[in-house]
């Protein structure tokens, strides 16, 4: 009888174990998700900034700098952090 408690013991613990690493993967799907609407929102910004026709140089970088460091960052993040 004994080992009928410790197997059921054992048993609830590997539950707990399982229902930690569903809400770690549900937490680095929603991570991931949050990080993907980041980057779209940045690429429609980096999109809206680049003239049409295109030019080059020195007034394309000033509008698109800060939103393409801000992609770069996110997407860094987003690799590195799985």
């Amino acid at each position: 009888m004994l080992q009928i408690q410790a197997g059921n013991h054992q048993s609830g613990l590997l539950q707990n174990i399982e229902e930690c690493h569903k809400n770690d993967a549900i937490r680095q799907f929603e991570a991931t998700e949050l990080n993907f609407v980041k980057l779209e929102k940045l690429l429609g910004e980096i999109r809206e900034r680049i003239p049409d026709p295109i030019i080059f140089g020195d007034e394309l970088k000033r509008k698109c700098d800060e939103p393409c460091r801000a992609f770069v960052d996110v997407l860094i993040r987003f690799t590195v952090n799985g």
